[in-house]
Order: C-alpha cells, then structure tokens, then sequence
C-alpha cells in the first residue's frame, strides 16, 4: 500500500516485511506486512495511492 502525506507530500510504501516506514516530516507512518497494514498518524494527515494498472496491450 501507498500513502501520501498531506503535510510534506512524500509518498511512502509498505514493503511487506514489517518495517516501520515514516515520511520525512513524521506526521504519518506505514508498518505493513503479509497479515495486516497498519498507518499510525492522523487520519486527515494523509491519503492512499491509488495505482493505475490499466496498461494497453498491443
């Protein structure tokens, strides 16, 4: 899962192996692993990534 603050606008990503990841002005956090994905800060702070996987096959 992406995430982006709305305080400094970094986007940060769990990596899927439980680390602790902050952006640069620790207002949010993601810690996410294969069991569960959990966001620490408030919830107005930041704003999930959506990926675009619509790719043309040619």
């Amino acid at each position: 899962m992406k995430i982006r603050c709305k305080k400094c606008g970094e986007i940060i990503e769990g990596d899927k192996k439980g680390t602790y990841i902050t952006c640069k002005c620790k207002a949010i956090a993601i810690d996410e692993t294969t069991y569960y994905c959990r966001i620490n800060g408030n919830i107005e702070d930041f704003e999930e990534v959506k990926e675009n996987k619509n790719k043309e096959n040619k």
